[in-house]
Parts: C-alpha cells; sequence; structure tokens
C-alpha cells in the first residue's frame, strides 16, 4: 500500500454480529417462531451462549500466548495451527456466532414473555398473534 493510502474499510465484526442481534430481535417481534419447547429454551440459551465466550476468550488467550494480536486491523505476526485453531480458522467468530445463537434461543422464552395478573402474554403484540393462532 502506498503512503497516503487509506485502508480498506472493514467495519468491526463485533458490529456486524450486533446488527444480526437488532435485526433478528426486530424480526422476531414481528414473526415470532419458537424451537425448542419453553422449559428448555433458557438453559440452551445460556450453554451455547457460555460454549461461545468460553470458545472465543480461549482463542484470544491462544493468539496472544503465539505472540500475534486477535485484533483484525493489526497484522498477523504469527500463524497459530494449534489450539482451538485446529478446529476452525477462525473460531473467535464461531465463538460470537454461537453467542449470538445462544441470545437469540435464551431471549425467545425472556424479556417481556411471562404471564401477566390476567394470564395473558406480556407483550404488546399478543392480541394480535392470538388471532393468527401464534403463540
Amino acid at each position: 500500500m502506498a503512503a497516503g493510502e487509506d485502508k480498506e474499510h472493514v467495519p468491526l465484526p463485533p458490529l456486524v454480529y450486533l446488527a444480526g442481534i437488532l435485526l433478528g430481535l426486530g424480526i422476531d417481534y414481528l414473526i415470532p417462531v419458537r424451537v425448542f419447547p419453553g422449559a428448555l429454551q433458557q438453559p440452551v440459551g445460556a450453554l451455547l451462549m457460555a460454549l461461545g465466550v468460553g470458545l472465543a476468550l480461549v482463542s484470544v488467550v491462544t493468539l496472544y500466548r503465539a505472540g500475534t494480536s486477535p485484533l483484525h486491523e493489526r497484522p498477523t505476526t504469527t500463524i497459530v495451527p494449534g489450539g482451538v485453531f485446529t478446529w476452525s480458522r477462525n473460531p473467535i467468530y464461531v465463538g460470537m456466532t454461537l453467542i449470538c445463537v445462544g441470545l437469540a434461543v435464551f431471549l425467545r422464552q425472556g424479556l417481556g414473555r411471562g404471564r401477566n395478573r390476567s394470564g395473558g402474554v406480556g407483550d404488546p403484540l399478543h392480541c394480535h398473534r392470538a388471532r393468527r393462532g401464534v403463540p
């Protein structure tokens, strides 16, 4: 790259995942879908998020121990062939994807979906969803 040229603009990967989470929440608000039975959603979601965080942390530690940075804007100084990198070329992205999937599963049962005093579901679209036959 010649002096004075700008690097190609690449959005920060966590921002791409955040955009996906926000888009998913919006779509779920409009078109709700159940994947797991209610009792399993939160434990399965929490497990997936924990696995994702653990995988991402182990990946970052492995990169630092090898003497290279996990930040995408810094140059790669060492190729890391061992550890979690034997399973995946990009285990940090796999970890962030597990966190997103776990959050989606967890929240489908969580925030604002409990029963209120009248026995109805505590979200504003309950009447509309009930008319369409959506739980």
